[in-house]
């Protein structure tokens, strides 16, 4: 159970973090296309940039958590929970600052957003959840 869950986690969090490092690759080439006032540009470029920083530290853990519930090791449930419990906090801080700081793009921004916390809380309680199984918590016995 704890290699499945692992390898799981290693296959999210490494889309995660590539995901995140484009997001923040292309993040310094917004334009200005006609739809988007100056300042509302620059809201975004800053959201993006704060969120793809957090979701790639959060995607590192994933991938870390993973790795180490592969090889059965004794922190492997610790860094499952950590991940689990910090990528809900994440999520929950990322959806406050879209609707502070990007409140005039309008709900369509939004509702895009708040479709990938519900997929992304609902990965974190899986983790958790698995992560607390008592044949898993056994397992993870290695140095």
């Amino acid at each position: 159970m704890p290699r499945v869950l692992g390898i799981l986690m290693i296959v999210f969090g490494s889309l995660g973090a590539v995901g995140m490092v484009y997001n923040i690759a292309t993040s310094f080439r917004f334009h200005d296309d006609g739809y988007l006032a100056p300042d509302d540009i620059k809201r975004l470029v800053t959201y993006t940039k704060i969120s793809s920083f957090a979701n790639l530290a959060i995607a590192g853990l994933d991938v870390f958590g993973g790795i180490a519930l592969v090889k059965y090791k004794r922190n492997a449930v610790n860094l499952a929970q950590l991940y689990g419990l910090a990528n809900i906090l994440v999520t929950g801080a990322s959806l406050v600052l879209c609707f502070t700081l990007l409140a005039p793009l309008g709900a369509m921004l939004g509702a895009g957003l708040l479709e990938g916390a519900v997929v992304t809380v609902a990965w974190s309680v899986v983790v958790l959840v698995l992560s607390n199984r008592p044949a898993v918590k056994a397992a993870c016995i290695n140095e």
